[in-house]
């Protein structure tokens, strides 16, 4: 469809072009009614867009002109206007026949709204032609009208307009004389070529270098040939010119050689770039041109200068060098590089990159001095090493002063470094010596031929805490720590002085009292005539390893305890074992009233404290069967009293307190042993003044309020064991961390202690909580399930072995220890049994082979000499896998194989046994 827009300003069709053309719709425009009057005859037009205000004929008189012709009063109308903003306008807008009356601006998509709706009218001819409601006389009158008042309003707009105009135009002059005046007092050569390369702008430095005034060159194509008289370097320049104008090439530091009206030739460095009209098109150039004659002159000068040093620094091996500590650039001379064997490019030139070409051992003390000198605004001088790429060590000597700016701030460091490693090889023997010396992770002691101190390395300041100036003329005596006798120094004086070596241990004290080991070498020193005149004493701290070697000892002894202890248990077993049995012989052989009965009953109390004795050893080396029994923690905690009055001495006080009530519990007997002994032992190790100790039993009931305090526990029954100290306490951070393996606060603690606790205590599905305040001691509270609420405590059964006799039954008794072998002997025959009685394995195994068909049972110790009770159950079950066994031991440990035992169900006595457990066990296993 064909939509005319009639309106004088392009932008303003323009815009609307661009809005409707991405539609479909084809835009036709006239700048007046009167030729879109024209266009409207002769073309073919869907709809009229119209502005009011227009030279030759509005758009008032166009709508008229239009609604007043029958071919184009079909066409709709829209007035769309900036002018005619008024609610009058819109009225006598429509009045004139008008379909839409818009105001500028509007947004795109409600403008092509208008339009849409309007052609959409069209195309379904739905669209009704308006007509003009006025009549001619007023029609006119009413234009009039708003014609005069709209004039009268663009007149005062348009004098405004004038005025801003004027004003600005007045500024623009200003601005373009401030221009010129810039341009022309500028000290740069500053000129504008046209498109032909011809001046339309010289100033006056343009003027003052090259001689030419601007009268001569304005326009003037003979201005190339004056200023570049070779005509091959004219046509280079001419061409780099045009290159600016047409290529748009934009030079920089772009230096040719003119020469002026004068005759004398000048170097000028140019800045160029074309320039553009509001077209984008470029139509010239300017161009920007410094005089650096002079200073050309003076950089030629410079590298005269310049060559000349070189060559004094290469004959002197000597280079400078340029720090900005601002930017941290570094600017080395020639020699510089060829001092360090590094290649310009290869170096990162800066402060960094000097101190990584420093030798190693030297950086520090290099960066220190420097740093220092910046620090103390001072000049420094140092010797180093450096490091060359290749691997050779060469030795500089290097100087650097420090300069500033107007304001007084640090800017630069300036010096050199001079290659005198020829200088100081002389020198280098004793210099690693002084270093090996200083640096020795040893101490290093010199003193003169009465033993006053002349020298200590750094390492004895470290050691012992005294500084260089705190031990210069004082003998080492000062160090004596009381330990050695008065003959020890003696000794070794008398050896040293005699011109012998001295070798040994000293135990000395540091500055702050803390006493320390020491292996010590002392050697005379001789002069040439071999007169001794000085000492030498080099010594090594070796307190670490006397303390490591002690706990070495300590752990070995404490192993050896553990063993030694698992070997006397074993044969304590066997000896109370027999005690114990024999007892319960004679007890079954006496009447109740017989008046030796209660010596017997003593005898077998005594034992089974020995035995009760002989499994706390057991849980000390841990070579214990570790088994839950149903426990009475009172009456385990009453059998560990003595031992742990003696554990933890006389200077502590011991008390406890025991629930006369206290639920039974299920747990291993030895590990809740263990419990007792660690919390018990670390009460003691806090309390090195002393103090008090106490242990408590009590039934306690666990409620969902406490389970929410501590979420770790479980409501229900459980006994509560608390070991509380008065000593010295910990801090919440110690608390936190006290149940972590390896945590100790103890210097020689292993840390696993209280781990080991926690998880015997989780493993019998218990807890167990600390608290702790610093100086007001601690109180571990172990729970663990109560499985029943105890009554009174039963007498001791009296031991019944009604039922328990033989048959006649074989049984192959195995056992080492002549004493229970005896005994378990003596019982079963004396009950029944017939025994066949092995010494060994060895003899075991001939004795089988002779009286396989008799043998029903196999009987014996674990831990034999030779093959184990084990091997000896596994060669016999191979001949006969239904052969019953029952296996007995003292004590367990590598060598006893439990996992194994539990693992295939074998019935196993423990030692000591009684009567009764031996009857019992062989009835119970013969019957199944």
């Amino acid at each position: 469809m064909n939509i005319l827009i009639v309106d004088d300003q392009v932008f303003n069709y323009e815009l609307i072009k661009a809005m409707l053309e991405p539609e479909g719709y084809t835009v036709l425009f006239e700048t007046n009614g009167k030729s879109a009057l024209q266009t409207l005859r002769q073309k073919k037009v869907d709809l009229i867009i119209s502005d009011i205000f227009m030279p030759v004929m509005d758009g008032f008189q166009l709508c008229m002109e239009c609604k007043s012709d029958r071919e184009l009063r079909r066409i709709p109308f829209i007035f769309y206007t900036a002018t005619y903003t008024e609610k009058e306008d819109e009225e006598f807008a429509l009045s004139l026949g008008a379909d839409r009356f818009i105001r500028k601006p509007i947004e795109p998509e409600s403008f092509l709204a208008e339009v849409g709706d309007m052609l959409r009218e069209v195309k379904d001819k739905t669209m009704q032609p308006k007509v003009a409601t006025l009549e001619d006389e007023e029609t006119l009158r009413r234009y009039s009208q708003r014609l005069s008042t709209k004039l009268e309003k663009k007149v005062v707009e348009l004098q405004e307009e004038v005025a801003e105009r004027n004003k600005a135009e007045e500024k623009v002059r200003r601005l373009n004389r401030y221009l010129e005046s810039v341009i022309d007092n500028v000290n740069v050569w500053f000129n504008v070529l046209d498109e032909k390369r011809r001046v339309t702008i010289w100033n006056k430095a343009a003027e003052r270098i090259s001689g030419y005034t601007k009268e001569e060159v304005m326009g003037n194509e003979k201005i190339w040939e004056w200023l570049y008289p070779d005509e091959k370097y004219r046509a280079q320049m001419t061409s780099a010119a045009l290159d600016v104008i047409k290529q748009e090439k934009v030079l920089e530091d772009y230096e040719t050689t003119i020469r002026s009206k004068d005759g004398e030739e000048r170097i000028i460095s140019w800045y160029s770039k074309n320039l553009i009209d509001e077209h984008g098109k470029s139509v010239g150039s300017v161009s920007l041109g410094v005089d650096v004659s002079e200073r050309k002159q003076a950089e030629r000068a410079l590298r005269k200068s310049e060559s000349g040093l070189r060559k004094a620094q290469q004959i002197s091996r000597m280079g400078n060098w340029e720090w900005n500590i601002v930017s941290d650039e570094l600017i080395w001379s020639d020699e510089m590089y060829k001092i360090f064997g590094v290649e310009p490019g290869a170096f990162k030139a800066t402060y960094e990159g000097f101190i990584k070409a420093v030798h190693p051992d030297d950086r520090e003390k290099v960066d220190k001095t420097v740093h220092e000198a910046l620090a103390a605004k001072k000049p420094y001088a140092i010797t180093h090493r450096i490091l060359l790429p290749n691997g050779e060590v060469r030795i500089v000597n290097a100087q650097g002063e420090i300069e500033y700016d107007e304001a007084g701030n640090q800017v630069r460091l300036v010096g050199i470094e001079q290659d005198v490693t020829e200088k100081e090889l002389s020198e280098e023997a004793v210099r690693q010596l002084s270093a090996a010396v200083e640096q020795s992770p040893v101490s290093i002691v010199i003193t003169d031929k009465e033993g006053d101190i002349e020298y200590v390395n750094p390492k004895f300041t470290e050691v012992t805490g005294y500084g260089y100036k705190e031990a210069i003329g004082k003998n080492p005596r000062f160090l004596k720590s009381g330990e050695h006798t008065q003959a020890f120094y003696k000794e070794m004086w008398d050896t040293i002085t005699s011109g012998k070596e001295w070798n040994g241990e000293l135990h000395n004290k540091k500055k702050g009292g803390e006493l320390y080991w020491e292996s010590a070498l002392i050697s005379p020193v001789r002069d040439n005539e071999g007169t001794i005149t000085h000492f030498i004493c080099i010594k090594e701290d070796v307190t670490e390893k006397k303390n490591l070697e002690a706990q070495l000892i300590q752990s070995q002894k404490m192993e050896a305890i553990g063993t030694l202890a698992g070997g006397v248990a074993h044969d304590f077993n066997n000896m109370l074992s027999a005690i114990i049995g024999y007892s319960d012989f004679l007890l079954m052989k006496m009447d109740d009233n017989d008046q030796y009965r209660g010596i017997i009953e003593e005898i077998k109390k005594a034992g089974n404290r020995a035995a009760s004795l002989t499994n706390q050893l057991l849980a000390f080396s841990r070579k214990q069967v570790l088994e839950k029994t149903v426990l009475d923690l009172n009456d385990v905690i009453k059998d560990m009293e003595k031992m742990l009055k003696r554990l933890i001495g006389e200077d502590i006080t011991f008390s406890t307190s025991f629930d006369p009530s206290l639920a039974p519990v299920e747990a291993d007997k030895g590990q809740f042993e263990q419990i007792v002994m660690n919390l018990v032992i670390n009460a003691r190790d806090a309390m090195p003044g002393g103090g008090n100790l106490s242990i408590k039993t009590e039934n306690v009931i666990i409620d969902p309020r406490y389970v929410k305090v501590y979420s770790y526990a479980r409501p229900g029954r459980f006994v509560c064991v608390t070991v509380e100290d008065t000593g010295v306490g910990m801090n919440e951070e110690t608390v936190a961390s006290v149940f972590d393996p390896f945590f100790t606060t103890k210097e020689t603690g292993t840390g696993l202690g209280l781990s080991v606790i926690y998880g015997i205590v989780k493993q019998h599905n218990g807890w167990i909580n600390v608290h702790s305040e610093p100086g007001r001691g601690s109180s571990f509270r172990t729970y663990l399930p109560a499985i029943g609420m105890k009554g009174d405590k039963a007498p001791e059964a009296k031991v019944s072995l009604k039922g328990l006799k033989g048959e006649g039954e074989w049984v192959l008794l195995v056992e080492d220890d002549a004493l229970l072998r005896n005994f378990a002997t003596k019982a079963l025959e004396e009950y029944g049994y017939a025994v066949f009685v092995a010494k060994n394995a060895d003899e075991a195994l001939k004795i089988y082979e002779e009286h396989k068909e008799e043998v029903g049972l196999l009987f014996s110790d674990v831990v034999l000499p030779g093959k184990s009770g084990i091997e000896l159950v596994e060669a016999l079950r191979e001949k006969n896998p239904g052969l019953k066994v029952i296996l007995s031991s003292g004590y367990l440990d590598e060598k006893s194989q439990w996992p194994v035992i539990k693992k295939r169900g074998y019935r196993f006595m423990n030692k000591p046994y009684n009567l009764a457990d031996l009857l019992h066990a062989v009835k119970e296993v013969l019957k199944q």
